[in-house]
């Protein structure tokens, strides 16, 4: 189940905070809560148009990220010199990744369905 090795994906668009997360087994999804026990969102793989959809805590769709058919790794903004480096395509996370020269990761760009493009995560780990 893809949506297993994607889940940490998720605490990457919340603020830097404490996020726990939760499989709930009869709704089939990944749930976020904060340090209070608050519930964040949810994530859940869409297998009917082959992706991954994140929702806030009112439900609203705020993300999508594509299992298939990803755009070009060329079409990567590569300006930016503080995400500059080697960059590397993830199979399993669907995710390109950006080492620095010693090999550690920078960082990573995942495809946004909806505002259609690339954006960047920092590692935070």
């Amino acid at each position: 189940m893809k949506l297993l090795l994607l889940f940490s994906a998720f605490t990457l668009l919340l603020p830097a905070q404490d996020v726990r997360e939760r499989f709930n087994v009869r709704l089939q999804r990944i749930e976020y809560y904060d340090a209070a026990g608050r519930f964040l969102g949810h994530s859940v793989e869409n297998a009917q148009y082959r992706r991954l959809e994140f929702y806030d805590a009112a439900g609203v769709i705020v993300k999508m990220y594509p299992l298939d058919d990803l755009p070009p790794a060329s079409t990567i903004p590569g300006s930016d010199t503080a995400v500059s480096g080697v960059k590397r395509w993830n199979r399993t996370w669907r995710r390109y990744e950006v080492f620095d020269s010693l090999g550690t990761l920078k960082g990573f760009y995942l495809y946004d369905i909806i505002a259609r493009r690339w954006e960047w995560h920092w590692n935070r780990r």
